[in-house]
């Protein structure tokens, strides 16, 4: 697990909503950073503490993440530019094991647990995907567009506001019971639905992997604030995951 730490410049920047969708100069990212990890950022204002955020997707020389307004921290790196420089620890964590080109992968997000799934998805060589969200505002149509172009994508939201009404582990359900069996399923999002998406997973024989979030302190196993009980044990999320493995 490569921890180094970065001062990257702001390439671009966009904006939808309380979403802040920032890519930055990451020389030989697609060499250093494996999908499913995150980034350690200091956010600047008042805020000391670094937040994890997730790592949407890598180029040869750049690195893409996607955040909501949550608090302080995140409003205050919400407020930088593009040419201002962003501190962070890179990569940290351990993220999907998808060493297996023939697999067959179903990708299923959950609000902003879909922006970790973008660079894992376009390491999948056979993959589809599920997209969830609250409503039709929620679904940030720049990043479901660049989904669309790496694979399939079912659009589902709550209300039924855009794509299909209902919520993604009935969508898993539905594409098992039409014969379209994944050999892997990849998952990240409310707590809740991950807890769903295992369950069908383990009833089916399907291996799961998935993507937990957690508050953290250090982000490298340090101050174990991050702890939480998985599959009947206390794991650190940042350092012996943030993706777990579930299997029958």
């Amino acid at each position: 697990m490569n921890k180094n730490h970065y001062f990257c410049e702001i390439t671009e920047k966009r904006t939808y909503n309380k979403l802040t969708d920032i890519t930055v100069a990451f020389p030989d990212a697609d060499k250093i950073c494996a999908p499913g990890q995150f980034l350690h950022i200091l956010c600047g204002g008042n805020s000391f503490l670094r937040r994890p955020i997730s790592i949407c997707d890598v180029s040869k020389s750049t690195l893409r993440f996607i955040f909501e307004i949550r608090g302080e921290g995140t409003a205050a790196l919400a407020q930088k530019e593009e040419g201002d420089i962003v501190d962070m620890l890179a990569p940290l964590g351990h993220g999907f094991d998808l060493m297996k080109k023939d697999e067959k992968v179903i990708a299923i997000g959950g609000g902003i647990g879909c922006f970790p799934l973008l660079y894992a998805a376009k390491k999948c060589g056979n993959v589809s995907a599920i997209l969830g969200f609250r409503n039709a505002e929620a679904a940030y149509p720049k990043f479901v567009d660049d989904f669309k172009e790496v694979c399939d994508v079912i659009l589902m939201t709550d209300d039924g506001s855009a794509g299909i009404k209902g919520f993604t582990p009935q969508g898993l359900e539905k594409m098992i019971a039409n014969g379209e069996r994944p050999d892997k399923i990849i998952t990240c999002g409310p707590m809740v639905m991950m807890e769903k998406i295992i369950s069908i997973a383990r009833e089916n024989g399907i291996v799961c992997l998935a993507s937990y979030e957690e508050r953290m302190g250090c982000g490298i196993g340090t101050c174990l604030c991050c702890s939480t009980k998985i599959d009947g044990k206390m794991r650190c999320v940042c350092k012996e995951g943030p993706v777990f493995e579930f299997a029958e």
